[in-house]
């Protein structure tokens, strides 16, 4: 037997263990798995696993997307979010930034999944109604006045009634009111949450909003039945609505038939 290959190995062997002794040799030994799931970690985020690459997009109502809306949101994500780190990207901001910059979304629920992947839940505002407001200008609105599209940028001052009956929405007509700007960019006509109150009363007697006019604070409905509704906003709209009720239950009850039914005074005029 080689005695010099025998002392080589004991003394490396000794080396060996005396290196093994040492305190970090100790630590990363004791922690070898943490520092290898560490190392796995650096080296996926060094080639960009972390990295959003893909995206699904639902209707939180479980409706299809129009094609003109998820080609705006699609454009969005494909802007602004692909690319991120998954760890790094705050989506409560992403959800609040969507919400804000597109016009059609009213809220959005993103969800995470690993290692790359996002999924949005997209609440959308529907079209309500086209306004045709101070200067002319022409606006597709939701229920609540937020602006969804501006329409009839170029074209003759019929445009925007005629867009009105093209999308069977109701007409609203008014040069005393115009578009406003939120802090949070989106753009509303704000005294429709007013006349939202009206809409839904409405409609709970099922008529179809036609035609609607705002002028010196007096508001005029009509619907696809032929009847005329008339309010006024210099005093309290709640109490107008209140008269709605009485009446149109007299006028259910007596099976009553009528063309107009204005509310701004005490006692509603009705017209046959």
């Amino acid at each position: 037997m080689d005695v010099d290959a025998v002392v080589t190995k004991k003394k490396n062997t000794h080396l060996f263990e005396k290196i093994s002794r040492f305190r970090i040799i100790v630590f990363i030994r004791r922690y070898v798995l943490l520092f290898s799931f560490l190392l796995l970690l650096f080296l996926s985020l060094l080639i960009g696993l972390w990295n959003i690459k893909n995206y699904e997009v639902y209707d939180s109502q479980g409706s299809e997307i129009e094609e003109k809306i998820s080609v705006m949101i699609t454009s969005y994500i494909e802007k602004n979010v692909l690319g991120l780190n998954f760890f790094k990207f705050d989506s409560t901001k992403l959800a609040r930034d969507m919400a804000n910059e597109i016009p059609y979304v009213n809220s959005v629920r993103v969800e995470k999944v690993v290692p790359n992947r996002l999924v949005f839940f997209v609440k959308l505002f529907s079209p309500k109604m086209i306004a045709e407001l101070k200067g002319g200008n022409c606006f597709l609105l939701s229920d609540r006045g937020y602006v969804l599209e501006e329409l009839c940028k170029e074209d003759e001052s019929s445009c925007c009634k005629s867009r009105s009956e093209e999308l069977s929405l109701a007409y609203f007509l008014s040069s005393d009111v115009d578009i406003s700007e939120l802090d949070n960019s989106k753009k509303k006509l704000l005294v429709m949450e007013d006349i939202y109150k009206v809409v839904k009363s409405l409609e709970m007697y099922n008529y179809v909003l036609k035609n609607i006019s705002f002028r010196e604070n007096i508001l005029k409905v009509g619907t696809e039945e032929g009847k005329l509704f008339v309010f006024t906003f210099s005093s309290d709209l709640d109490v107008q609505l209140e008269r709605l009720v009485v009446v149109m239950g007299k006028i259910r009850g007596d099976d009553l038939d009528f063309k107009s039914l204005d509310l701004r005074f005490e006692r509603p005029v009705m017209k046959n």
